[in-house]
């Protein structure tokens, strides 16, 4: 057994420290320390959740029924690059994009798209195959939005002018 010089110098450490298996031990040891710590983390932080949760829930949904504007901005970034969003395939599947601007930015977003006239109101692209933009967006009702459809053909009356 090798035992460095520090180590020989300390009675009670001689002999019984394998030098060869000291950098596994600490290694193990951090590995330890490390779940000790994630788990401390994890237990303060539902011990914090558990005693607040009637708050925090409060305050959540508090924030989102004045902020309905900031939950559609949030949920047409979602569909637009999260690949693994339920709609990504009609949206970011399909190419459509979000602006760079209002990708980093809620407020710019409201800024060009104002606040939304009436909670029957949902936001809508002009041109179904155009990116999230400003002059591309717009809040409408459900019965507008539901005649701006892709698969929907517009029609006209023979005589009339077109429009």
């Amino acid at each position: 057994m090798d035992v460095p010089h520090v180590c020989a110098e300390i009675p009670y450490l001689k002999g019984k420290i394998d030098m060869s298996s000291t950098k596994e031990y600490n290694q193990e040891y951090y590995q330890r320390h490390k779940e000790r710590l994630r788990v401390k983390h994890q237990r303060q932080h539902q011990k914090y959740y558990r005693q607040n949760s009637v708050q925090i829930l409060a305050r959540q949904k508090k924030y989102h029924q004045q902020n309905p504007e900031r939950v559609v901005w949030r949920q047409l970034i979602h569909r637009c690059t999260n690949s693994k969003d339920v709609g990504y395939k009609y949206y970011g599947g399909r190419g459509i994009e979000v602006c760079a601007r209002w990708l980093n930015s809620f407020e710019d977003f409201l800024k060009d798209v104002g606040k939304r006239p009436s909670p029957a109101h949902t936001i809508d692209r002009i041109y179904n195959n155009g990116n999230y933009e400003p002059g591309n967006v717009r809040w409408v009702t459900a019965k507008k939005q539901a005649n701006n459809r892709r698969n929907n053909l517009k029609l006209r009356e023979i005589g009339t002018e077109n429009e």
